[in-house]
């Protein structure tokens, strides 16, 4: 919370950020409330933010609060949307990545089918909490990817005794030295849990899927994700997002290894994706209403090269094109199409499911 800032304008009548009466700084005057915001801001790391509101109001019910006196869902998710910058500039959210990538499970793995079940989830938080409080001395969990938020949550804010073993039961985690104490949480990586006959026996808890769950609440036919996958760091995070096939866009040297390739009549990634994201970021500085901050898209590729280092292994090739369309300042259109025919002409080179299978994903929009 310290390092939540605020700023005035117009005489300290209106205040931006986080200010002295701001709800975060209300709640944390308790140790209650404290709790509460921990708990949000942590949630926000590894769920979205209707999910989270889900899984708080599960707990809200399972602790029996009175529904006249219990926040609404709506009230819970603004809550959930304010507490969410707290932990921007820690390492929780890479921590729970890493925890992702132990447990076997890749960026594209964790997806909505994956999500756990946020009655199941409300649970283990307070069995976790239990742990915290001392009122119980371990308790053992079973589920998929979302067992590495429980672990994270356990390890990285309340401090305690974590070890995690893989669907092997091999041990791939451990924050003490297990040959001397006992573990508090003890987390098995297992998927394909059934949806029904299971419960929680003694101190054994288990984390459903809840995809088809957490629909219903949203009465939604398709949700695109309620699962996050953590955080990356920006030196990697092409690669950690997409994995290998990030390298063989980018780099030359990595095309190789692009699977169906032959380099016959193989045109190069590395000059396809040139195009695709030059022509995305001049129709970023060009037609939206970030314009104002960069000077064209030369200004903005510097930029991107900063905060993105795996981009400089094409560097020459994307400041020539960037040039060009400074020089040349393409109209609207233009732009577009040279986006999709770029975009296209990746998928038809690829052979992956998506690209080689019925999907045909989005593309740009001409209006």
């Amino acid at each position: 919370m310290a390092n939540l800032q605020a700023c005035s304008s117009f005489g300290d009548i209106v205040w931006f950020g986080v200010g002295v009466q701001h709800i975060l700084r209300v709640l944390v005057q308790t140790s209650q409330g404290s709790s509460l915001v921990a708990l949000c801001v942590a949630l926000s790391e590894g769920f979205t933010q209707p999910t989270s509101a889900l899984i708080i109001n599960e707990i809200a019910q399972l602790c029996g609060s009175p529904q006249d006196l219990s926040p609404s869902f709506s009230q819970w998710e603004a809550l959930i949307r304010v507490s969410s910058c707290a932990l921007t500039n820690s390492t929780f959210g890479l921590r729970f990545h890493q925890m992702l990538k132990l447990g076997g499970y890749t960026q594209n793995q964790v997806k909505s089918d994956h999500t756990g079940h946020p009655k199941d989830i409300a649970e283990v938080i307070l069995a976790v909490g239990s742990v915290a409080s001392g009122d119980i001395q371990e308790i053992r969990i079973r589920g998929g990817p979302t067992c590495s938020w429980v672990a994270t949550f356990a390890d990285y804010l309340l401090g305690l005794r974590v070890m995690v073993r893989s669907q092997d039961e091999s041990l791939i985690f451990a924050n003490f030295n297990n040959q001397e104490i006992n573990a508090q949480i003890i987390v098995y990586f297992a998927n394909d849990l059934p949806l029904e006959g299971l419960g929680c026996v003694g101190r054994v808890f288990y984390i459903r899927q809840g995809y088809d769950f957490v629909q219903q609440c949203f009465h939604r036919s398709y949700v695109d994700s309620f699962h996050l996958g953590g955080r990356v760091e920006f030196k990697s995070m092409l690669q950690e997002t997409f994995g290998w096939c990030a390298a063989a866009l980018i780099s030359p040297r990595a095309q190789s290894w692009w699977p169906g390739s032959d380099f016959s009549p193989f045109q190069k990634l590395d000059d396809l994706f040139v195009n695709l994201y030059m022509a995305g970021a001049a129709f970023y500085v060009s037609w939206t209403a970030e314009k104002c901050r960069y000077q064209g898209s030369t200004d903005f590729l510097h930029s991107a090269f900063a905060w993105i280092p795996e981009l400089r292994q094409n560097e020459a090739k994307l400041l020539e094109t960037a040039r060009h369309h400074d020089a040349k300042r393409p109209e609207r259109q233009e732009i577009v199409d040279t986006y999709n025919a770029a975009r296209a002409g990746i998928r038809s080179q690829c052979a992956c499911q998506d690209c080689s299978g019925n999907s045909k994903g989005p593309t740009v929009a001409t209006q």
